[in-house]
């Protein structure tokens, strides 16, 4: 039986620790880098391999070990040249076993900044792309615009467009329906980052509609779990109000695993997705839940060519629901059974996985929903206080500067404790 390293810390089949969830962040990163990590060991169970997850074994006992290795390194290529330059190549540098880079992609904001990138991390790219194929290995990539980088830094490659596992997590079957929920029953889910809950339109929206929720996948984990009790204000300026807002109504939620992530899509009846999080709207069509994403780089937009997601390129001046009725998934639901078939053949061709040795694996590990220290709750009389003592210093003060001081105070506390 073939034995396979895979490139992580440590499983993500393991109920996380929200105790110590800094350090489960430290090692895998956002929320999304789980899921994608998690469908990747999924498919290696259905398909019954035997496999082990490190990223501090030694060269000579991976070499001695194991048959091939398996990287995750799904941005590597990035302005930030540490990746491919330092801590990819270091990886991987006395390895004489094959290496397959799954998912891989380039990180950046358009194509007109292509050749920037390629400027400058073109020469340790070589390297690193050179050292995968000398060992026997291959690239799937993530997409077409990946593909056209490679072309650029090392015009013979092989490398092959895959997707991402993520995606694949439930199987080949996965299809949206077609069937729309009516306006009365719409409730929807946001992700993304601060600039998306500094957005007008955006604010507008989860004030108006109190069932809306937003999911964090890295801005503002900490927040949620950390016991704070420091100056209220001074925080909102670190923060967008509206996520200060969202954690005191319980409407924002950090879920690291990625089971019980897709089970609150589930159970709480979510029926649309929006935001800039490529995961965080994959985990959403994973539970059947129609998703809009917005894309703000290539990475993002490379992986919804690919799956046929619909999205836009800035956030659009329209009600949600207009933009849930017109969008349209009826040529994901007719590729998607295709664009899977590419990533398992992918597999099926370098050895990784026998498609004659496949049986139904379920996830039996006790996952849990995540406990929160802090929901910023104060005090609603310290709220109103606050608030009317700086509107009255405001309509009491006379001299001009002053009372425009104390008036833009007035606002801005408004704002950071009412929106």
């Amino acid at each position: 039986m073939k034995r396979i390293l895979l490139y992580i810390p440590h499983s993500t089949m393991q109920a996380t620790n929200y105790v110590n969830i800094e350090h489960e962040f430290q090692l895998f990163g956002n929320s999304g880098n789980k899921i994608f990590e998690y469908a990747l060991e999924k498919i290696l169970k259905e398909h019954n391999v035997y496999y082990d997850c490190s990223i501090t074994l030694s060269s000579d006992k991976i070499n001695s070990e194991y048959d091939c290795v398996i990287m995750l390194f799904a941005n590597m290529f990035s302005v930030n040249d540490y990746w491919v330059k330092e801590y990819c190549y270091n990886a991987c540098k006395n390895l004489t076993i094959p290496i397959f880079v799954i998912s891989v992609g380039i990180q950046c904001t358009q194509m007109r900044n292509m050749e920037d990138l390629i400027n400058k991390i073109n020469e340790p790219s070589k390297r690193f792309i050179d050292k995968v194929y000398t060992t026997g290995g291959e690239f799937g990539l993530r997409g077409e615009i990946t593909k056209i980088f490679f072309n650029e830094v090392y015009p013979c490659n092989t490398a092959e467009i895959i997707g991402c596992p993520s995606i694949c997590m439930n199987g080949r079957d996965l299809q949206l329906s077609y069937n729309k929920v009516l306006e009365k029953n719409f409730k929807v889910m946001l992700h993304g980052d601060a600039r998306l809950l500094r957005n007008e339109y955006i604010i507008n929206n989860m004030i108006k509609h109190k069932t809306y929720e937003f999911f964090d996948q890295a801005t503002f984990f900490s927040l949620l779990f950390c016991n704070y009790k420091g100056d209220y204000e001074r925080l909102s300026q670190q923060y967008p109000p509206l996520a200060l807002k969202l954690i005191r109504e319980n409407r924002m939620n950090f879920i690291y695993d990625p089971i019980m992530w897709r089970k609150y899509y589930i159970d709480n009846n979510f029926n649309f997705s929006f935001g800039s999080r490529i995961h965080g709207s994959i985990i959403a069509l994973l539970s059947g839940v129609y998703s809009l994403v917005y894309s703000r780089d290539l990475r993002t937009k490379e992986l919804c060519d690919f799956y046929n997601i619909p999205y836009v390129l800035e956030i659009p001046n329209k009600n949600l629901y207009d933009l849930y009725l017109e969008i349209d998934y009826t040529k994901f639901n007719q590729e998607f059974k295709y664009k899977y078939d590419i990533l398992h053949n992918f597999l099926i061709k370098h050895g990784i996985i026998d498609k004659n040795n496949k049986t139904e694996f379920i996830d039996k590990n006790k996952y849990q929903m995540p406990i929160y220290n802090n929901r910023l709750n104060i005090n609603p009389i310290y709220l109103s206080l606050h608030i009317s003592i700086y509107w009255i210093l405001w309509k009491c003060t006379f001299i001009k500067p002053i009372r425009r001081h104390y008036k833009k105070k007035y606002k801005q506390l408004k704002q950071i404790y009412c929106i």
